[in-house]
């Protein structure tokens, strides 16, 4: 009865109700079930459930998804050692700049980054090991296909079990975007559809009232559906003696449709922690002024901070890095600004002492080391045109 990996706790089987609602899901044929099935299961399938798909299709939602799993993504890892008495140092790990070899970094990363937001968990698997016993290669699971037993403390991938110390297990603040912000895009998806359902109205709303009462229902019926069929050729219309036609008279501005979706995009913005401004949403704040950089700066300090935590400190711990080192976000050039900040701040780092010409040329803009004298056209001063 040893105890598995400390990141598998016994309220990780919290993905299992989650995992049909997953890409990986069979989404048709848990809706089919009975309720009451479904639901001695643990699956929902009705209320305020919300799908990965249906989230994705909701603009603000995939601006906002994109927004932080692109830039965190976008973003190096970097492994740095501290050693007592010694300034700390950065440490060549492979392993980080491409986890999967069979993948991008970016795309591992943003898989990994988007499963946290919607789940709240997210896995590797661990392909090979170094002659140090580290991982050297992993590639990104979908929670659906992972399961966590922690009575038997066994892990199993697609029904197979495998050996716990081969799964890196990530843990978000909390059980993700489709449980915690599931009414919220519910909402979302109800006003899209009401939209669309105004958008396609080709017949004008209207109600027709029989004064006299002589219209038997199948009448009734056979009467709507020749007038709508005769709306859509033509907008004039003639009505019988005993029949009144009332035109309620409203658009989609007068019932709010448009403010509705901007308010409900703004509560999207406000579930993953986003300033409205990023998913384009309507804002009654007043506009102050505020730098790139200052504007990152609250990205990397507010919204990427549970979701970098959440990657960089389980990178970090024992069995996936030597004691004594750290891996790290390094959001160094996203927090730099534009190319005049940049060089304005190395140049006052390099009066400082703090770095050379050639680091900031190197690390900062990417242009390499100054040539030599002797490597200069004609021999000349490398400086000069």
């Amino acid at each position: 009865m040893g105890v598995a990996d400390p990141t598998l706790h016994s309220d990780m089987t919290v993905i299992l109700p989650s995992a049909p609602y997953g890409p990986g899901g069979d989404v048709a044929q848990v809706a089919s079930l009975p309720v009451e099935v479904a639901q001695a299961f643990g699956v929902y399938t009705g209320g305020d459930a919300v799908t990965y798909d249906q989230a994705m299709s909701i603009p603000a939602c995939r601006a906002g998804v994109l927004t932080i799993a692109g830039k965190m993504s976008s973003t190096p890892l970097v492994c740095v050692r501290t050693r007592a008495g010694r300034s700390p140092e950065r440490v060549d790990r492979p392993f980080l700049v491409q986890p999967d070899p069979a993948a991008t970094r970016s795309a591992t990363i943003g898989d990994t980054v988007q499963t946290l937001l919607f789940y709240g968990v997210a896995y590797w698997q661990v392909l090979q090991r170094d002659s140090t016993g580290f991982p050297s290669a992993a590639r990104f699971l979908h929670p659906s296909r992972v399961f966590v037993d922690t009575v038997q403390s066994t892990v199993r991938i697609d029904g197979v079990e495998v050996d716990w110390r081969q799964i890196i297990a990530f843990r978000g603040p909390d059980r993700g975007l489709l449980h915690h912000g599931s009414r919220a895009l519910k909402t979302a998806l109800l006003l899209e559809e009401a939209v669309r359902q105004y958008a396609r109205m080709d017949v004008p709303l209207g109600l027709i009232t029989d004064d006299v009462g002589n219209m038997l229902v199948d009448e009734v019926q056979e009467f709507l559906n020749s007038w709508e069929a005769a709306r859509r050729s033509r907008t004039t219309g003639y009505l019988p003696a005993g029949l009144k036609y009332t035109n309620p008279n409203f658009n989609a501005e007068q019932i709010e449709l448009g403010d509705a979706r901007g308010f409900q995009a703004a509560e999207i913005a406000r579930l993953l922690n986003l300033p409205a401004s990023v998913v384009n949403a309507p804002t009654s704040d007043s506009l102050t002024y505020s730098t790139t950089v200052e504007n990152f700066r609250t990205l990397v300090d507010v919204t990427f901070a549970p979701w970098r935590s959440a990657i960089q400190d389980r990178l970090s711990m024992g069995d996936c890095t030597p004691l004594g080192t750290q891996v790290f976000f390094d959001f160094s050039e996203l927090l730099r600004g534009d190319l005049r900040n940049v060089i304005e701040t190395g140049a006052a780092a390099v009066a400082a002492g703090l770095m050379t010409t050639d680091e900031v040329r190197t690390e900062w803009l990417h242009l390499g080391p100054l040539p030599t004298q002797e490597e200069a056209p004609d021999g000349g001063n490398p400086q000069d045109d």
